[in-house]
């Protein structure tokens, strides 16, 4: 026989409830920002970037992404499936697509600050070896860190050691690796524009620069206590 354990709300463990409403409400922020968005982009097609096309790209697949994640926590409340291991199809899914859409968002933005079709026509066959590069090893590490964090939380049977530590700073490398690169040609592209004296595009990426020194701050701050978080834990646990 077996036993079967049923919360008010469902099957989903306590721990995971949150991030059913969550995934729905983004879900509906994304169609929200989505209305916004292509009103804007068919009102001024004519002037269309491929930046723009870029952000299309991730919008579908952040918004792909927030259905399937809503998907896969309502079925696993409705059913009782585990989420772990081995991963149900819907899990495997919203985890590649959000690793994919983390990756490709990174790799967009590290282009955008290298002046990519704003200020220089084309990149050098060099500069996109290495942006392939990176991009393939933020990839790779960021779906380790995903699944060994999954697998970790949800290991009951105490099969696999506890501490993600080793799992997390390879990602966290290489994100410390695309910053210092985003800065560093942001900081190149600036100056382009700024000997030129083109104004308008000069604003456009200085208020980029904003928007980014902003988010790489709060970045910072929540990357390193949750290391410090996991480094803590791992100390007391052994």
């Amino acid at each position: 026989g077996y036993i079967t354990f049923k919360n008010p709300y469902g099957y989903l463990p306590g721990e995971l409830y949150g991030f059913l409403p969550f995934e729905g409400a983004r879900m509906i922020a994304f169609v929200l920002f989505g209305l916004f968005f292509f009103y804007k982009y068919f009102k001024h097609k004519n002037t269309i970037l491929p930046l723009h096309n870029g952000i299309v790209f991730v919008y579908l697949i952040a918004l792909t992404e927030s259905v399937t994640w809503y998907s896969a926590y309502q079925n696993i409340n409705l059913t009782g499936e585990p989420y772990c291991c081995p991963f149900p199809p819907s899990v495997i899914a919203s985890l590649v697509l959000q690793v994919f859409r983390q990756t490709f968002a990174r790799t967009l933005l590290l282009v955008v600050c290298l002046g990519y079709g704003i200020v220089r026509p084309k990149l050098l066959a060099s500069e996109w070896v290495a942006i392939t590069l990176v991009s393939v090893l933020y990839f790779i590490t960021a779906t380790i860190n995903q699944v060994a964090n999954i697998v970790i939380t949800n290991d009951v049977h105490n099969n696999y050691s506890h501490n993600i530590i080793p799992y997390q700073v390879p990602g966290f490398l290489i994100d410390v690796i695309v910053i210092t690169w985003i800065y560093y040609a942001l900081g190149s592209t600036i100056r382009i524009l700024t000997e030129f004296q083109q104004t308008a595009k000069l604003r456009m990426y200085t208020r980029l620069s904003s928007v980014i020194v902003l988010f790489v701050g709060l970045f910072a701050v929540v990357a390193v206590l949750i290391l410090l978080g996991n480094i803590t834990r791992y100390l007391n646990t052994y």
